[in-house]
């Protein structure tokens, strides 16, 4: 399930009806282009803070991509598979 929580931020989360869901926060870039910012789990209401940060990532990434700064990194090239 997905929803819009505030500005450009969404959340999608996947877990049981009752106890601890997953959430990842995420936005999205042109084309078909989603950006994921932030994983935790949750039990009750979106940690203090995590939209804000979720919207820093965003700011970071846009500008980094405006001056053609950007590096995207696979995640085998940081976990080491």
């Amino acid at each position: 399930m997905s929803k819009h929580l505030d500005g450009n931020v969404f959340e999608f989360k996947k877990g049981p009806k009752t106890g601890k869901k997953y959430r990842v926060l995420y936005f999205f870039d042109e084309g078909n282009v989603v950006v994921c910012t932030t994983a935790f789990t949750k039990d009750k209401k979106t940690p203090d803070g995590a939209i804000d940060t979720a919207e820093n990532i965003r700011t970071d990434y846009l500008d980094a991509k405006k001056s053609k700064t950007l590096n995207i990194v696979k995640l085998d090239e940081i976990i080491g598979n």
